[in-house]
């Protein structure tokens, strides 16, 4: 019998925390009936959610680490608190878990071909149309989801009656990884908050693995419940330090020589660039401060950084632009020529 280990992490709004729980708890039941374990591990990072667990039947604990960890680093603490699972459902608290989705992401991961990482189909929190259907990045790791139609289609995969989309990258706010795949190529707990599945995502295709979103498992989630905007975080303005910081640092982390040196000095120039542009379009200086406080940070991080380079550009197999000529990743004028239109049109929405 596999054992799932359903890690949430939360910040605030118990109330979401909440729903989520409460539709976990019902998928353990559900799991249940088909042979499958699943445990729930809550790791609050703020100190305030209180649900009692008394109810759960010893499926739900709740972790509190003394400071908080962001939500890549409180992923990592549930994962470990269970070291001993077969797979990993990495959530946010603002997800509801539909019916049925994690024995389907399950039954998915045993049928589909060569697989990294799969994720539900994401809808929007009255159930409605997609808000994710997965992403896509340029080298510059830009990222674009597939709700965007420039990108252009992506290919269906059918094994039986189960049904996916092949797809570059699985959103953070719900990904379903084995875990050996996780133990292997998870993201760095440092990362806080923001581009970790970008992390994860790179690492997995550039291991020569594929991800999935799986037609059949579904989600609901609150967009915009961490903060404002869908590319450009609008309010608050900090999470753009992680999302810049974060960009440069799986270029570092992963990226050859000579694609450092194709991408990544294009890509400082650009940030700091739009930084000021930001700044003096929207008169919020914020936007520089925090594009140069995470060149700083990369500046002063450089030993952990090499440290970490080191073992993950060792388990690479194919180069990014093998990713590019494949059409997993769009060429880099599409992608930053996508953002400047995004930026003079009044930022993404």
């Amino acid at each position: 019998m596999p054992l799932i280990g359903a890690v949430v992490v939360h910040y605030s709004r118990p109330d979401l925390t909440d729903t989520c729980v409460e539709s976990l708890l019902r998928e353990v039941s559900h799991c249940a009936r088909s042979g499958q374990n699943v445990e729930i591990v809550v790791v609050d990072n703020s100190g305030t959610y209180r649900r009692p667990v008394a109810d759960s039947r010893g499926r739900l604990r709740i972790i509190r680490p003394r400071s908080n960890l962001g939500y890549a680093g409180g992923i990592a603490l549930g994962t470990t608190a269970l070291r001993d699972a077969d797979y990993y459902f990495l959530l946010n608290n603002d997800v509801e878990v539909l019916r049925g989705t994690i024995c389907a992401l399950l039954r998915a991961h045993e049928y589909l071909p060569n697989v990294g990482a799969l994720q539900p189909l994401v809808l929007n929190q009255d159930g409605s149309c997609c808000d994710s259907i997965g992403s896509t990045a340029s080298p510059f790791l830009y990222g674009y989801g597939y709700y965007d139609s420039w990108l252009g289609r992506i290919r269906s995969v059918s094994v039986g009656e189960l049904k996916a989309l092949e797809v570059f990258g699985v959103d953070g706010m719900a990904i379903f990884v084995s875990g050996a795949n996780w133990r292997r190529y998870g993201w760095d707990p440092e990362f806080f908050m923001f581009n970790e599945d970008g992390l994860l995502t790179l690492r997995l295709k550039l291991a020569g693995l594929s991800n999935y979103v799986v037609l059949d498992a579904k989600v609901k989630h609150l967009r915009g419940a961490s903060a404002e905007g869908r590319g450009l975080k609008r309010n608050p303005i900090f999470p753009s330090y992680y999302i810049t910081r974060n960009r440069w640092l799986s270029m570092l982390y992963l990226y050859s020589a000579s694609e450092l040196l194709e991408y990544l000095p294009l890509s400082v120039l650009f940030e700091l660039a739009k930084s000021i542009y930001l700044s003096a379009h929207l008169k919020r200086p914020l936007h520089s401060y925090y594009s140069i406080m995470a060149l700083w940070y990369i500046l002063k991080e450089g030993h952990r950084i090499r440290r970490l380079r080191r073992s993950m550009v060792a388990r690479r197999k194919v180069t990014v632009q093998e990713l590019v000529r494949s059409g997993g990743m769009i060429p880099a004028g599409k992608g930053i020529g996508k953002i400047v239109h995004d930026l003079i049109s009044g930022g993404p929405k």
